[in-house]
């Protein structure tokens, strides 16, 4: 029987595997990684649906976005980014719009950007039709459907960017309408389109005559928060106040009348975390900062149901506020070449269970790693100790390597044989970033004492 070498590790030697026993081996790994999941750098969960092999695997975002033909390293290193995201299909069915000849048209089927089908409001069909001709009014009908079309719009009313109401009365198209301000000052044949808009404006003269006082009018936002006009100087110009007392200032009538105003102090995050309000912005250039990043993990971890490992987790109120972490990270950041920085609780407090400014360190990848006890993996044996053959052996991982240590009779003698083999591999590591790791960041992993009950 044919045999091939697999670099599997017992003690000091190295077993000869039958192609048969390799393909178990293969066929149990890719059985355990199915399910492993992951946060990738922009905060965003995805999980191995399909493993066929370390570079042709499949992974699923936490919206149901399937991504291909993924490596595992990107997936371990949280490289796999959520921008695949845009290629998901949307449910476009029953949006509705006004075409350029004032003709109400509604998607009834939706197979792609490219081929949909829209209704008129007389019951007239068009099939393969373009989602951006729909969205910019541009699908036309024939002169003699449209006349069979014509909808009464008289009455209809409006606000135009200026923050005056006008109302329609008369319509003879889509192309020629009156509208009528609230002064009694009339429009003549203007255009549907502008009116839906609000692009219809007044001279400043005659704005001024129509003025109108919108302190104390309310609105709900997209978010559900209620806000109120406290000041009105114009249409432009407008202070309003949330439930929670926070005030905007400058701020236009056509976005609190459309809802489009968010409070920043609104808790969206699992219901716990906000961005606050402040100079610490998420995303630039359309990418989403790494500071950001690293509070979302956080968040994550402690307040998702999908947690493992953080039961019981917690992050302490002033970093809830996204403003308040970001000026601590900004603070405490430092450049590392080939290397990514790590939020880190335990190294600086073991067994710490909370998420704060006196609780955490920006630790560089490679030095957290090697303090990670990987509690749930290790089975039921010390840090570092397995047991074979009526002994317990003593092992210790070392750039990515398993390293044997030796053999004892006690567990104890175990755990303390591979102790003082990882502290110094830990002291070994850290004196390689002196004057890249700030001193007291190296103090505090210098320090580092791994103890039998981790």
């Amino acid at each position: 029987m044919a045999f091939i070498l697999l670099k599997i590790k017992i003690s000091s030697f190295i077993l000869p595997v039958s192609n048969r026993d390799r393909g178990r081996i293969m066929r149990a790994i890719k059985t355990y990684r199915i399910g492993e999941t992951n946060i990738n750098t922009q905060g965003c969960e995805m999980t191995i649906i399909a493993y066929r092999g370390s570079h042709d695997m499949d992974i699923q975002f936490e919206d149901g976005v399937i991504v291909t033909k993924a490596q595992y390293v990107s997936f371990r290193d949280g490289k796999i980014s959520c921008k695949k995201r845009a290629m998901t299909m949307i449910d476009r069915v029953g949006e509705t719009n006004i075409d350029a000849q004032g003709c109400e048209m509604t998607i009834i089927a939706y197979r792609g950007s490219h081929d949909m089908d829209i209704q008129f409001e007389d019951g007239v069909i068009v099939t393969k039709a373009q989602y951006v001709s729909f969205r910019d009014g541009k699908i036309r009908r024939t002169r003699k459907k449209r006349a069979m079309t014509m909808i009464n719009r008289v009455g209809e009313t409006n606000i135009n960017t200026q923050g005056c109401k006008m109302t329609i009365i008369a319509y003879r198209g889509s192309h020629d309408i009156d509208i009528q301000f609230e002064d009694g000052v009339i429009v003549t044949e203007a255009q549907y389109v502008s009116f839906r808009d609000g692009k219809i404006r007044r001279t400043r003269k005659k704005r001024a005559m129509t003025m109108i006082n919108r302190v104390g009018e309310t609105n709900i936002n997209t978010q559900g928060c209620k806000m109120t006009i406290i000041a009105y100087r114009g249409s432009r110009d407008i202070d309003i106040q949330f439930e929670d007392d926070i005030i905007m200032t400058k701020v236009c009538y056509s976005q609190f009348s459309s809802g489009k105003i968010k409070n920043r102090n609104k808790k969206f995050i699992y219901g716990k975390g906000y961005i606050g309000y402040g100079p610490y912005i998420t995303s630039e250039n359309g990418e989403i900062l790494e500071v950001y990043c690293h509070w979302y993990s956080m968040m994550n971890r402690c307040y998702s149901n999908s947690k493992t490992g953080y039961e019981d987790c917690d992050v302490c109120n002033e970093w809830l506020n996204y403003q308040s972490f970001a000026k601590w990270y900004y603070e405490n950041n430092y450049i590392i070449e080939d290397d990514l920085l790590s939020l880190d609780k335990d190294i600086k407090r073991k067994n710490n269970r909370v998420y704060s400014p006196d609780t955490c360190i920006l630790i560089p990848q490679r030095l957290n790693m090697l303090v990670v006890n990987c509690r749930k993996l290790r089975g039921q044996y010390s840090l570092g100790v397995s047991y074979s053959n009526n002994k317990f052996v003593a092992h210790c991982s070392i750039n990515k390597k398993q390293r044997h240590i030796g053999t004892f009779d006690t567990e104890e003698a175990a755990f303390y044989a591979y102790k003082k083999v990882k502290e110094a591999e830990i002291a070994r590591a850290v004196d390689e970033y002196i004057n890249i790791v700030p001193d007291h960041i190296r103090q505090i992993m210098k320090n580092y004492k791994i103890e039998i009950t981790d």
